[in-house]
């Protein structure tokens, strides 16, 4: 016992140098998803026929992680997306997407927030409690004059599990009615009103979020992209992930999942230089356009960030 607790804090000690060497060297090496490329290059595979089983090299070696999607937590969402009818798409060039299953106290302010900084409307999958709430807040007026689109989801609430589930399913994309680019948002993002960024700096992407804690994500993937609680995403190449490789035992979030597959699928995906001028989360390193999670931030960061956007004090 004695040898024991000697030797455990030397590991646990060696083992944060170990891996605070590898995410400093995965700053320097080519993302997961160009190592693929260069596999199926090399083996003359063509990358409007890949499969699961052509990347499965990658897939095998992903380390496991506890809210990944899950094929329960798919089976029992399909069953609830199959009988929803789908409405006619839309033209708009970019929409917001946003699933909320809570009465959450912030839904009312990032829903109107990112209408008025976007002027976009926005899509919002809500559950079988919420739905009062969301028609007796101001969003209620949107949906009123077409500027949000509810879709009510037979189920009372989404865990983390779920909600990655979620967005691998492809029923799920066929019910999103925008036909170009999404942003994803959640409850606990905002856009900021002072910002020099526009979203036109960045629509262009087919891709991007606020930048990983580290390159090197839990799972053992090195990944441009960042993650997806504010997200820009090219729908055609979205839904295209989830049709060829979602049948795969997916390990990670469905953040790390589009930001892999979409590079892989030739799409533009932002790197560190564009995520920290597109959203704040982990690090105040730009003045960015909007911000999800704030409260990562370090005190000093966040204080200096709320100076900057107060309106972030809101999702907090």
């Amino acid at each position: 016992m004695i040898l024991i607790k000697i030797i455990k804090p030397i590991y646990w000690q060696w083992l944060r140098t170990y891996t605070s060497i590898q995410q400093f060297f995965a700053n320097f090496r080519p993302t997961s998803a160009a190592v693929a490329l260069k596999y199926l290059s090399k083996n003359k595979l063509d990358i409007a026929q890949i499969s699961v089983n052509d990347i499965d090299f990658i897939y095998k070696n992903l380390k496991s992680w506890t809210d990944a999607p899950s094929v329960t937590g798919k089976k029992i969402l399909t069953d609830i997306l199959e009988p929803l009818k789908k409405d006619t798409s839309v033209d708009d060039d970019c929409m917001g997407v946003i699933v909320e299953t809570r009465s959450h106290s912030a839904l009312e302010f990032v829903v109107c927030n990112f209408v008025e900084q976007t002027g976009k409307r926005v899509q919002l999958f809500h559950g079988k409690e919420n739905t009062d709430f969301i028609l007796n807040s101001k969003i209620g007026d949107l949906v009123k004059n077409g500027v949000v689109f509810l879709v009510k989801l037979d189920i009372d609430s989404l865990n983390a599990n779920l909600y990655n589930s979620l967005f691998l399913i492809e029923s799920f994309w066929r019910l999103i009615v925008a036909r170009n680019k999404v942003i994803v948002f959640q409850t606990d993002s905002v856009i900021c009103n002072a910002s020099s960024y526009q979203l036109s700096d960045f629509i262009h992407f087919d891709y991007i979020g606020a930048w990983w804690h580290n390159r090197l994500i839990p799972n053992g993937l090195i990944l441009d992209g960042g993650v997806g609680g504010f997200s820009i995403r090219n729908y055609e190449l979205s839904i295209e992930s989830v049709r060829r490789f979602s049948n795969h035992t997916w390990q990670g979030g469905e953040d790390d999942f589009f930001a892999f597959h979409i590079e892989l699928l030739g799409g533009k995906v932002g790197k560190k230089s564009d995520c920290i001028k597109f959203c704040t989360q982990n690090e105040f390193l730009s003045e960015s356009y909007s911000a999800h999670q704030v409260n990562n931030l370090n005190p000093e960061a966040l204080e200096k960030f709320l100076r900057y956007c107060p309106d972030a004090e809101k999702i907090l």
